[in-house]
């Protein structure tokens, strides 16, 4: 149960805040009828469109080492679709989603105490990780875990605090700069933002081996070249 709530703490579904808008390509926002539409549209968005991420990766993670739990391998798919209906909902009925949006957000808290759901069968329809969350969402996990790392590697002090935290949350970047260029994501065919997201990929990859070997210097600097990586994207996309 607690390797549950710490996945979910790392995975930020507690608390997704929203993001800023853009210059070149601005994301699509929830429609704004009225600020309470619209946050409760927004707080909804982000935190299930997280769970949709988390586990579209255990959907299709083969788990060698048996790191996942046997229930939530399982069900991974259902629960994908589960939570991405109900990010579908947000975006577009914001309010009038609550009720479904609360549904949801209880299963989620109910996994993470290690309880069982049920949840209806996986579509048998062609995969696609756009069609499930928008990639704004994903730039506010980004920011958190680029946020996590540059502090958490500012000194080899503070490192030795939280190895595990940051070698998972280099992990977690590297799967992110793979995920936002899978087709039908917003630029994933502009060669410049490939090469953005896959300097990131590489990066956090490096900041991985770095913490591995303890060598506090080389995850600073490699930190720091993921943080210029995402500043760099962002001055062209958004």
């Amino acid at each position: 149960m607690s390797r549950c709530r710490g996945c979910a703490r790392r995975w930020g579904l507690s608390q997704v805040k929203a993001g800023r808008g853009g210059a070149r390509h601005s994301r699509r926002m929830p429609p704004r009828s009225s600020p309470l539409s619209f946050a409760l549209s927004l707080a909804g968005w982000g935190l299930h469109g997280c769970a949709v991420f988390a586990f579209g990766l255990m959907a299709v993670h083969d788990d060698r080492e048996g790191d996942l739990r046997s229930s939530w391998k399982k069900q991974a798919a259902a629960l994908r679709d589960r939570f991405a209906n109900a990010a579908s909902a947000c975006n577009r009925e914001a309010s009038k989603a609550f009720p479904e949006a609360q549904a949801a957000s209880q299963d989620l808290m109910s996994l993470i105490r290690g309880e069982s759901i049920s949840a209806p069968a996986a579509s048998h329809q062609p995969f696609q990780w756009s069609q499930l969350c928008d990639r704004g969402v994903l730039m506010q996990r980004l920011k958190l875990a680029d946020e996590t790392l540059i502090s958490g590697t500012a000194s080899a002090d503070a490192i030795a605090e939280a190895p595990d935290q940051l070698k998972h949350e280099a992990e977690i970047v590297a799967a992110l700069g793979e995920l936002i260029v899978q087709e039908a994501f917003s630029d994933w065919d502009d060669d410049a933002y490939r090469e953005f997201a896959t300097a990131m990929r590489d990066q956090a990859v490096g900041l991985q081996a770095a913490l591995e070997k303890q060598d506090a210097e080389a995850a600073r600097l490699t930190a720091k070249a993921v943080h210029q990586s995402c500043d760099a994207c962002h001055q062209e996309y958004r």
